[in-house]
């Protein structure tokens, strides 16, 4: 008997170990479940080296940053206007399209006519949407002034980017719900739509980052959505039909996919992460590790990688945020507080402004 139950208790053991080991794998692995990978992806080449294989952008003549503004988050035009997010003064900046100061609205707080983390900003048919990710909340604006305020949104979202087409908005929701993009019709009063793109990794197995989804619109009303930690963008229509899915490929890709996770059930962990993407028609920008990619969509190949350098040409800073506002792609680094505008010409090059040094 005693000998039964001590065969019993090893094959228990063993089969305990073996589970362990199966289950523990490469995250991208998880993603191969998703139904949008079901279709080919179009295999992008691209090489995340970082030394002596990026154009750096200096600063010669561009219209410098706003000096009253903390840290530059996010921008969108309204009205002939460009409003900005501020995460420290938690403050909108409204400028002319030079860059005029013209007003601010809101302060920092949790009361009306308050932020506790302004942060995601969009316009879709004559409303502005304004993310308050420290209140859990957004409101409405119909114009840029308090009269203007059409209703406050209460839910739960960490969202730190927010998109737009002329017709929905596409709001990034809670790590831990089932599916992380919540979609609205942009039309007053605030109505859900439906809820997409499930989560990457199950209950129990919760790398918090890589169930963080970022999103961006074109002006022609495509949708691109990437999960931080895959090397995937997924395009769809603004109704969610999927266009094509991009995968990042190259022979240095895979330094990104190697060493041990802290996570459980995940043995290897993706260090590079997007740090935003925007598009036009012709063109996908995705920022990665501070470094610009551009992808032609004519024919997916990355036409340029740029990394930025400050304005006295001393120290290089990261693209955390990037917006796209034809003609103009607005760059920003919330942390550092240096932010610059790229003017975008049809054959993706950059233009004047700014300086490229091989």
């Amino acid at each position: 008997m005693i000998y039964k139950r001590l065969f019993v208790c090893i094959c228990l053991c063993c089969l305990g170990l073996s589970c362990s080991t199966a289950n523990k794998q490469d995250v991208r692995n998880y993603a191969k479940g998703l139904d949008y990978l079901s279709e080919e992806t179009i295999k992008v080449p691209i090489d995340f080296r970082s030394e002596g294989r990026y154009k750096i952008i200096r600063n010669t003549n561009a219209t410098p940053y706003i000096q009253e503004v903390g840290a530059l988050t996010d921008v969108e035009k309204f009205n002939g206007k460009l409003v900005f997010t501020d995460t420290r003064n938690q403050r909108l900046f409204i400028t002319d399209e030079n860059f005029s100061f013209l007003d601010s609205l809101g302060r920092k707080g949790r009361g009306p006519d308050e932020f506790l983390k302004v942060q995601g900003i969009m316009e879709s048919n004559g409303l502005l949407f304004v993310n308050d990710v420290g209140n859990g909340r957004s409101v409405l604006y119909e114009a840029l002034d308090k009269k203007g305020e059409v209703e406050e949104v209460h839910f739960n979202s960490y969202a730190l980017t927010a998109a737009a087409t002329d017709n929905y908005f596409f709001i990034p929701t809670d790590t831990n719900d089932e599916f992380l993009l919540d979609v609205y019709a942009s039309e007053y009063p605030l109505r859900k739509v439906r809820s997409v793109m499930p989560r990457i990794l199950p209950y129990g197995v919760q790398p918090m980052a890589l169930n963080h989804i970022k999103t961006s619109t074109s002006e022609g009303d495509n949708v691109y959505v990437v999960y931080d930690g895959l090397p995937y963008i997924f395009s769809f229509t603004e109704e969610f039909e999927l266009r094509w899915v991009i995968e990042l490929v190259g022979e240095h890709m895979e330094e990104f996919y190697t060493g041990a996770s802290k996570y459980k059930g995940v043995t290897k962990m993706v260090r590079v992460l997007f740090n935003d993407l925007a598009s036009n028609d012709q063109f996908l920008y995705i920022s990665i590790s501070g470094v610009i990619y551009c992808i032609d969509l004519e024919d997916f190949e990355v036409t340029g990688a740029w990394l930025l350098q400050s304005k006295d040409g001393q120290q290089g800073f990261g693209a955390e945020y990037i917006r796209i506002h034809s003609p103009y792609l607005y760059i920003y680094n919330g942390l550092n507080e240096r932010s610059g505008r790229i003017k975008i010409q049809r054959n993706g090059s950059l233009a004047n402004e700014f300086e490229l040094i091989n």
